[in-house]
């Protein structure tokens, strides 16, 4: 057992090894006195350790760390076919634990540190700290929740966790944005290829790249995808004869049919023909693999256009990428699909996900409901005809509504 000091740190370190499962161990002692106090410190912790061993023993439960933890969950759902829901939750792991470049923060769990030693406050902590990094909620939420299922699937396998933790996860009430018709628009038209920049048209491989995000734009748009089932779309589930995409949602583990729209058939067609022999992706990444991160040039795209000015945020939520998957439930609803239609088309695990979009439909059922009283005087009424009249109203309210969109049942 030594003590040490991290540079930059004034605090001392004890590396021990772990009384139990034999791992090295280097924690923070959170103490600035004399090394002499603090080997004495280092030999408290390490009889603590011994003391925890022989209760746990006792108990019949393990110790393990919180790495240990996680890396074991992230195991589970690689070996169960969950590989997408395991590479999103290793980058939390790693952001969590300060283990990669992308965990740039200030805060960060000891990977070392027992799981069962974990606090409420520890929580608090991180959430305040991510809020000050300037973390979305959603990601405060993800990371606890992962931490939460965590020392679930531990404590299933026999291992010590928290006793009398909460684990209070942020609400997030984050507003549901989705594009206009002519908002979506205007994206798909700033991001052709073929627009000039300065009065000049741009070079051949900025010109491709370009072309690549309005793919995507449409293709997510026209789909309600995720991001990962439109990365790891392959051509053997797209059919152009049929006029169908099967999409594989591996959060959920469902697949789901969507109708493809005029838009996105011509753009599937196009990229079909310019294929690269060897790739079935029909969105390949660099060098043919999955595209990994989602494209930053989709929001930057949102943003150039206006579509993120403060005053518009503050009313409707920001635009991102996922606002896209709003964009298509916000289209088949306001043309006359239902909600249960829009779980279907959206792979939805509950009908509860889909009810936020229940008030885009009020425009529709309103022109029902009219047609119906209208026909009750005349005689002409009833609800075939309300419903004909509401259908047609629908249509037009929205302008220039997707061909096909109202199909995705």
């Amino acid at each position: 057992m030594e003590v040490f000091k991290r540079p930059g740190s004034p605090s001392w370190y004890a590396d021990l090894t772990h009384p139990v499962t034999g791992n090295r161990l280097r924690v923070s002692l959170k103490f600035t006195g004399s090394k002499v106090a603090a080997q004495k410190k280092a030999r408290e912790l390490e009889a603590e350790l011994e003391r925890e061993a022989k209760e746990a023993d006792a108990n019949g439960k393990k110790p393990i760390t919180i790495k240990e933890a996680l890396d074991r969950y992230i195991r589970s759902l690689t070996a169960s076919g969950k590989t997408l829901a395991a590479r999103e939750h290793a980058y939390r792991r790693d952001r969590l634990l300060g283990l990669a470049a992308t965990a740039a923060g200030k805060f960060r769990l000891d990977p070392d540190r027992p799981l069962h030693g974990l606090t409420t406050a520890d929580l608090a902590d991180l959430a305040l700290a991510r809020a000050e990094e300037g973390r979305k909620p959603q990601t405060i939420k993800h990371e606890i929740g992962l931490l939460r299922t965590a020392a679930r699937d531990a404590a299933e396998g026999g291992y010590r966790v928290p006793a009398d933790i909460k684990w209070k996860v942020p609400k997030v009430g984050q507003k549901t944005r989705y594009l206009s018709p002519q908002e979506y628009e205007t994206v798909v038209q700033y991001l052709d290829p073929d627009r000039p920049v300065g009065g000049r048209q741009l070079p051949s491989h900025q010109a491709e790249a370009r072309g690549e995000v309005r793919d995507l734009v449409v293709a997510l748009a026209y789909t309600g995808a995720r991001w990962s089932e439109v990365a790891h779309l392959t051509w053997d589930r797209v059919d152009l004869r049929a006029g169908v995409i099967r999409l594989f949602a591996g959060k959920v583990q469902r697949e789901r049919i969507v109708p493809i729209a005029d838009p996105l058939g011509a753009v599937l067609r196009a990229r079909f023909a310019g294929r690269r022999v060897g790739v079935n992706l029909v969105f390949p990444g660099p060098a043919g693999r999955p595209r990994s991160q989602p494209s930053g040039a989709i929001g930057e795209a949102m943003t150039a256009v206006g579509l993120n000015e403060p005053d518009t945020v503050a009313k409707y939520g920001r635009a991102t990428i996922h606002s896209l998957r709003h964009t298509f439930a916000s289209w088949l609803i306001q043309n006359g699909a239902d909600l249960g239609e829009v779980a279907d088309a959206l792979g939805h695990a509950s009908l509860n996900m889909t009810r936020r979009y229940a008030h885009l439909s009020k425009g529709a059922t309103v022109a029902k409901l009219g047609g119906i009283l209208n026909g009750i005087g005349t005689g002409t009424g009833g609800p075939e005809a309300g419903s004909a009249d509401a259908g047609g109203r629908g249509m037009h309210s929205v302008g220039v509504a997707p061909e096909g969109a109202d199909q995705g049942s």
